[in-house]
């Protein structure tokens, strides 16, 4: 065999080791990478959510920024169909939640200084706090629909069902969120503390609409939407109330 023959097939045979390792590592890598910087008590985490291919799953990976580089402290994989996204902090936990929109909600948690994601509550997607106390869904519908609410306690874990609803917020040193029934043509606005005592229907609201998206535009209005089929026709209105 001559030297140029002899050239090519050692350059062939390298393109090829070359091609099926580049086959190799593509088929372990994930197909994407999502990531999510948190700043907390003057430390600094990233959260990478991936999709690995060759086990079908997503796969979240918690790292800490050290003088060293990143250091991985807590890693789960789950569902395809589900997303992973932080949600609050307290104290020296992080919060975040596993979801699939309109089907599931489940919460973990991250401790500073320890190892691993902690299962906090299943049905539970944190929204806002004022110190301990948080507000939250069980469900969150994916059209206009009402949304399931809780109070949570961040210290002691437990928590305070509210109904069907929307625009649940603090405003001040209270909560305020609307109230509504099941076929959504009556409402109540409500207020209560942190805890959820001392609740008071600030407005009470019917129409022969459906009434839905409710929002506060401040702690003595709140606007919504009124809605129904008119000759196979959707029609809506923008309302506001005042209390």
């Amino acid at each position: 065999m001559d030297a140029a023959k002899k050239k090519g097939l050692q350059y062939g045979i390298c393109l090829i080791l070359s091609l099926f390792l580049l086959f190799l590592v593509a088929g372990a890598q994930p197909v994407k990478a999502y990531q999510t910087t948190i700043d907390i008590n003057g430390k600094t985490f990233y959260l990478f959510n991936d999709y690995l291919r060759s086990q079908d799953v997503n796969n979240c990976r918690l790292y800490m920024k050290t003088n060293y580089g990143s250091q991985l402290v807590a890693g789960m994989n789950y569902d395809r169909n589900a997303g992973m996204t932080y949600s609050m902090s307290y104290g020296k936990k992080l919060y975040f939640c596993v979801e699939e929109s309109g089907f599931y909600y489940n919460t973990y948690s991250y401790t500073i200084g320890q190892r691993g994601f902690q299962k906090e509550r299943n049905g539970l997607k944190l929204i806002d706090r004022r110190g301990k106390y948080a507000i939250a869904y069980t469900h969150e519908t994916t059209d206009v629909g009402p949304n399931r609410y809780c109070l949570y306690n961040l210290s002691s874990k437990k928590y305070q069902y509210l109904g069907y609803g929307y625009g649940i917020t603090f405003i001040g040193k209270q909560v305020y969120y609307v109230k509504t029934s099941k076929d959504m043509k009556q409402a109540q606005v409500i207020r209560c503390s942190y805890n959820g005592s001392n609740k008071k229907v600030l407005k009470k609201l019917k129409n022969s609409w459906k009434m839905s998206s409710f929002r506060f535009l401040s702690a003595h209005k709140v606007q919504y939407y009124i809605s129904t089929y008119y000759n196979w026709q959707y029609m809506n209105k923008v309302k506001t109330a005042t209390f």
